[in-house]
Order: structure tokens, then C-alpha cells, then sequence
């Protein structure tokens, strides 16, 4: 069984990551953290969570995060999915809402357990995984660098 929680800027392309993740025998989502993307924060925030309702798992928490890169001037790419995040579907406001924990606490604790089980065998069954880059095809934003990590590099490890 593997546990993960998942950070995104729920846009399309992770909405679709997420209902994919949903669908996977041997996984538990344990939350859903959100950070500025490509899109206005808040309305990251409702895309996960009527993803979530969609796919039937209104249970798992969404916790808003970050509002702003940590070092560069934010800026949203509508260009990219649209200003919803969907090519402009104007989904329903959902009717569940965010957790009132930030995403740093979520992150943080998660942190903690994955360096405690470096002394057990769990290290050996964990993974950090992230996407962001390409090296075989075009970039969303440049020729070789995703938005994420080219708004905000010293954000995602």
C-alpha cells in the first residue's frame, strides 16, 4: 500500500493526474495541497475540489497553500487551460470545502514521518516523486521547463 499526498495547482492536466491516482488498486490519498499554478489560486482550490466530488471522494481534504512564488512575481498563464483551469467549462461552485489546514503543516508532517522511517524499512518502500520538466518535448512555457518550476524553482525540490 502506498500513501501519498498530492500537491498541484489543479488545472486539466491535474485534475486528470488526480482522477488517474484515484482509480489505482494499493494507493491511499491522504490530501490534496495546493500552491499557485498556472491559474488564479482560488480557483485552483475549487478545480481539486470538484475533481475530488466528481471521482466520489469528497472525503479526502484539499489544503490551500502557497498564494505567491516565493521569490518571483506571480503570474498566471490563462493561455495555457483556459482562466478555470478547464478551457472555460465554468464548473459549479463545489459544495465541500477546503480544509482549514495549511498546506505547509500537511506538508511538513508528512516530511517528519518519511525522515522517520529512514531508520526502518519503510525507507526502502518510500518515493518522492514531482514532474516538471521535459527533455524528449516542448515545454508549457519554455523549450524544456514546465510552469511550475519556472515560476517558482526554489519551491519544488
Amino acid at each position: 500500500m502506498r500513501h501519498i499526498i498530492i500537491d498541484t495547482d489543479t488545472a486539466a492536466d491535474d485534475a486528470l493526474a488526480i482522477l488517474m491516482v484515484l482509480q489505482q488498486p494499493g494507493i491511499t490519498v491522504h490530501g490534496i495541497t495546493i500552491n499557485c499554478g498556472n491559474i488564479q489560486f482560488d480557483q485552483q482550490v475549487r478545480n481539486a475540489l470538484n475533481t475530488l466530488e466528481l471521482a466520489g471522494r469528497a472525503d479526502i481534504p484539499v489544503h490551500p497553500g502557497c498564494r505567491e512564488p516565493l521569490l518571483k512575481r506571480y503570474r498566471t498563464v490563462p493561455e495555457v487551460f483556459g482562466p478555470d483551469g478547464f478551457s472555460g467549462a465554468n464548473y459549479p461552485v463545489p459544495s465541500t470545502k477546503p480544509s482549514g489546514i495549511h498546506a505547509v503543516d500537511i506538508i511538513i508532517v508528512a516530511a517528519r514521518s518519511l525522515a522517520a522511517s529512514w531508520r526502518s524499512s519503510l525507507w526502502r518502500r518510500s518515493l518522492i516523486s514531482r514532474s516538471g520538466a521535459t527533455l524528449h518535448a516542448v515545454g508549457n512555457i519554455t523549450m524544456g521547463a514546465e510552469f511550475n518550476v519556472w515560476v517558482d524553482p526554489r519551491r519544488r525540490p
